[in-house]
């Protein structure tokens, strides 16, 4: 990969923030044991069957996994995405992001449709925006678990009715990273991530896209998941280039949709 690595690139697949990692995450990443993989996949809703991810619907999938820093505590959180179109109804997608807590994996949020990340934070989070069947919501990291702050609507929810998205949550083992209980949130402080002044050249450009997963096709990057037919689609682009965890550091943020 042809990218500096004092640039590290966030992109969608269907409109999803999908991240793609400075090399010591991946590095980190490919030292997973296969017990740790089996872990993380099946806390994110994905059994293993024959040796390989199956689906909620017990189907066959490939999921994709990136790995990310969301909080700024310098370990990476996971992001995985599928697509089906019979078994997450209407939107036919899924995501589950989850973190580690020792040595379990456990969901903090999950659900269909995409999830998004936001250029704000909340108690050092970064805040999230879910999107299913044209309801969109924000949600913010509660101490535990990311839970919703709107509604459908864009109005704010009380801290009482504000539902979790985290889904069945996996064992924490003992030793795990401590995590405070809603009641002892941080407050909710929200910072905007400032944009930074970064010139990609062409060819960091198109090795963001290439990274993201996005191939070009008739003169537009496109991702496999992408819909070019509906009259509403369009091609992937960098939307923004900004430090969106607090390192110093731009990452490129591309959508697509």
């Amino acid at each position: 990969m042809s990218i500096p690595h004092s640039i590290r690139m966030a992109a969608p697949c269907c409109a999803l923030m999908v991240f793609v990692l400075a090399p010591h995450v991946a590095q980190a990443q490919s030292r997973m044991g296969a017990a740790e993989a089996a872990q993380l996949y099946t806390a994110a809703g994905f059994q293993i069957i024959g040796n390989r991810p199956a689906n909620r619907c017990a189907k066959p999938a490939q999921p994709r996994v990136s790995f990310v820093d969301i909080n700024g505590d310098k370990r990476a959180e996971a992001l995985f995405v599928d697509a089906d179109a019979s078994c997450y109804a209407p939107s036919g997608r899924y995501y589950a992001v989850l973190v580690k807590d020792g040595a379990n994996w456990r969901p903090i949020t999950s659900g269909t449709g995409t999830i998004q990340a936001l250029a704000s934070r909340t108690g050092g989070w970064l805040d999230m925006q879910a999107s299913d069947a044209g309801c969109r919501k924000q949600l913010h990291f509660d101490g535990h678990v990311y839970a919703d702050t709107t509604d459908c609507s864009g109005r704010a929810l009380t801290a009482a009715a504000a539902p979790s998205r985290a889904g069945p949550a996996a064992p924490v083992a003992q030793g795990a990273r401590p995590t405070a209980p809603p009641s002892a949130a941080a407050p909710s402080v929200t910072a905007t991530a400032p944009e930074v002044a970064t010139n990609l050249s062409p060819a960091e450009v198109a090795a963001a896209f290439k990274s993201a997963g996005l191939k070009k096709r008739g003169g537009q990057w496109q991702s496999d998941c992408g819909d070019p037919g509906t009259a509403s689609y369009s091609p992937g682009r960098i939307a923004q280039v900004l430090d969106a965890n607090g390192d110093g550091l731009p990452e490129a943020v591309i959508d697509e949709g």
